[in-house]
């Protein structure tokens, strides 16, 4: 748990550092290499552990529950909340991180 909260603090800090060095690029020009990052890492730890067989008996509130949760309150919540680190100070982005 540790090393995942030091690994979003890491991203947290780069992301605003990068933002701010290049005003220019906007939020959603780079959102794409973060979720493809993202699925990249799934990607290959699901495959590691053999994780794949379980989506076969996933039911259809099952699915609409991990579409929901990785579209929306992951999604457009980690949007948000990146959009959000680059208007803080880096003091009140460790605070609100923790």
């Amino acid at each position: 748990m540790q090393a995942s909260c030091l690994c979003f603090a890491f991203g947290q800090v780069a992301y605003r550092q990068m933002r701010r060095r290049a005003p220019a690029v906007r939020d959603h020009a780079v959102f794409a290499w973060l979720y493809l990052g993202g699925l990249l890492v799934c990607t290959l730890t699901v495959s590691a552990t053999g994780g794949w067989g379980g989506l076969a008996t996933l039911g259809a509130g099952q699915v609409w529950t991990l579409l929901y949760l990785g579209v929306v309150a992951s999604g457009l919540g980690f949007f948000l909340w990146n959009r959000g680190a680059v208007t803080v100070t880096p003091g009140a982005l460790a605070v609100l991180n923790n």
